[in-house]
């Protein structure tokens, strides 16, 4: 019986100190998020491939503000597997220095491609 108490106790203080000690990701304040959403929405263009096929869309991106200014890609969602594409290679080129001391912060932003927009 003891030794069942003991394995009980031992179980919830991992339980414990695993959800402590989590590192959850630390979004960027507003202000940061729409100045992140601005420089991408500028360098992220509307692709030649997806003009051509008539294709309209979202691209919902997760980026990660890297020591350097630049943006690593954490996540990416299109119905378009080549517009997905094409938004992360984009975005993981493009450097803000601006942004070194937001580093780790992490933004959410949504490409809008629209042929009316166009």
């Amino acid at each position: 019986m003891k030794i069942k108490k003991i394995v009980i106790a031992l179980i919830v203080s991992i339980f414990t100190v695993g959800s402590v000690m989590a590192n959850e990701p630390v979004m960027a304040p507003k202000e940061i998020s729409s100045s992140v959403a601005e420089i991408i929405q500028e360098k992220v263009y509307y692709p030649d491939f997806a003009i051509e096929d008539k294709f309209q869309g979202d691209v919902l991106v997760e980026v990660q503000i890297t020591e350097e200014g630049s943006f690593d890609v954490i996540a990416a969602n299109s119905v378009n597997k080549d517009l997905k594409t094409y938004a992360t290679k984009t975005i993981e080129n493009i450097t803000a220095e601006s942004f070194k001391n937001y580093a780790g912060q992490r933004v959410i932003v949504k490409i809008n491609y629209n042929l009316l927009l166009y």
